[in-house]
């Protein structure tokens, strides 16, 4: 495989159980950055998600292309998002995830972002759904979010996460045990590494259809215990930077996603 671009850029796309779909956003890394490296990581999906992903992409792991890992334990979204990123030895690592895709002709202008991006410790490009709809706020403006203003307004809608492993290091972005809440890793990122850069280039379709996705009850009421989690260590760790009606919201909001997770899990277990 040979690298054409100025930077190097791993594609990180982590499945649990989306044999149905892992082929398109595997295909779309393919045709968007054709010179860059695709690691997929299999969080020990039920469906044969790895075994399809061997077989349909046989010659492109062979010559490099794609890495498949699979792990042996699930182990959540951010545990396996981190395996992927430890196992990069590129510039930039992005996390695509299983169901979503990048716009054919996007890859171009994503390498030219992250070859001007090098004091970034992130780059967050833009989204639009699966009927091309943006998703998000402050459409076309390429922004830079320091701390502040990404405590208070994360991305400005749903993004497609760049990491700067050249800049960060060989440290793995996210918290394994919170199985998801990426901000916050983020959020430590540029307390250290300084502000990250909201690109306006849209690069990512973002499936809102699937019924996996956290905008889903089920899938919601599962995560809310570790949402609520992910709430109290952000209040803890950055509450002088957040407003005081920002801090007593996401108190509260902990306070009752955990009560309201826990309920489920029980009535869930009683049904067992």
């Amino acid at each position: 495989m040979t690298k054409s671009s100025a930077v190097t850029i791993a594609t990180v796309i982590t499945v649990y159980n989306r044999r149905h779909c892992i082929a398109r956003a595997i295909d779309s890394a393919l045709i968007a950055l054709p010179t860059q490296r695709v690691i997929v990581v299999d969080d020990a999906s039920q469906d044969g998600s790895a075994e399809h992903v061997r077989g349909l992409y046989a010659n492109a792991s062979y010559n490099g292309q794609i890495k498949l890992i699979e792990l042996r334990q699930n182990i959540g979204v951010t545990g396996a998002k981190n395996c992927g990123y430890e196992e990069s030895n590129e510039d930039w690592v992005i996390f695509l995830d299983s169901d979503d895709a990048y716009l054919p002709d996007i890859g171009p202008a994503i390498e030219e972002t992250l070859a001007t991006s090098g004091a970034s410790p992130i780059v967050f490009f833009r989204c639009q759904d699966q009927v091309g709809r943006f998703v998000g706020q402050r459409q076309g403006e390429d922004l830079q979010l320091d701390l502040s203003t990404y405590l208070k307004y994360t991305s400005f809608g749903e993004a497609l996460t760049a990491v700067n492993k050249k800049l960060i290091g060989a440290a793995p972005p996210y918290l394994s045990d919170l199985r998801g809440y990426e901000g916050l890793g983020c959020c430590r990122l540029i307390r250290k590494f300084g502000p990250a850069r909201l690109s306006a280039i849209t690069a990512r379709v973002y499936d809102t259809s699937g019924a996996d996705r956290l905008s889903i009850s089920a899938g919601l009421l599962r995560r809310l215990p570790l949402i609520a989690r992910g709430h109290w260590i952000l209040v803890r760790e950055f509450g002088t930077l957040i407003s005081s009606r920002n801090y007593l919201t996401l108190l509260i909001k902990a306070s009752v996603y955990f009560l309201i997770g826990s309920l489920y899990r029980l009535a869930c277990f009683r049904k067992w």
